[in-house]
């Protein structure tokens, strides 16, 4: 396969620009993977552990603490206390995890593909009226008459 200096120069940008998002990405999604725990302690019935993601604000944690988990722990007990609960995180990934990886997907390679469509239009454009040109040149000098070659 031969390529030229601009298909060369595409793929630079693409892999700098692929690199960058990548780099972005990671930080970014690091976040949402990274654990962070609370112990979460009601008087008569005991400690119990609960596992979040680091992406989570502190008020969302507290609310989520104090609407849905306390009345868990209150309502079953043994099935919560002394132990450590990531229901709370393996829920956070669920919904975050997969919509986040997609979005830096398509950040990563829509404007490398847009560059690539609008540079291929570019060239078919330009080889439009090369053609046209050429032909222009070939038809002129079919036509001159003889006395003047």
């Amino acid at each position: 396969m031969k390529l030229n200096g601009w298909i060369r120069l595409w793929i630079v940008f693409s892999a700098c620009w692929v690199v960058l998002v990548g780099y972005l990405a990671y930080s970014d999604l690091s976040s949402i993977y990274t654990k962070k725990t609370y112990d979460v302690a009601k008087e008569e019935i005991g400690k119990t552990e609960f596992v979040f993601s680091s992406a989570q604000s502190d008020t969302e944690i507290n609310e989520q603490i104090a609407k849905e988990l306390i009345p868990l722990v209150e309502k079953t007990p043994k099935d919560y206390v002394n132990k450590v609960i990531s229901t709370p995180y393996e829920k956070y990934l669920k919904k975050h995890a997969s919509t986040e990886i997609w979005k830096y997907i398509k950040i990563a390679l829509s404007p490398v593909f847009a560059l690539l469509a609008l540079g291929w239009s570019f060239v078919w454009v330009r080889r439009g009226f090369r053609s046209n040109l050429t032909h222009k040149r070939d038809a002129a000098k079919v036509r001159r008459p003889l006395a003047s070659r």
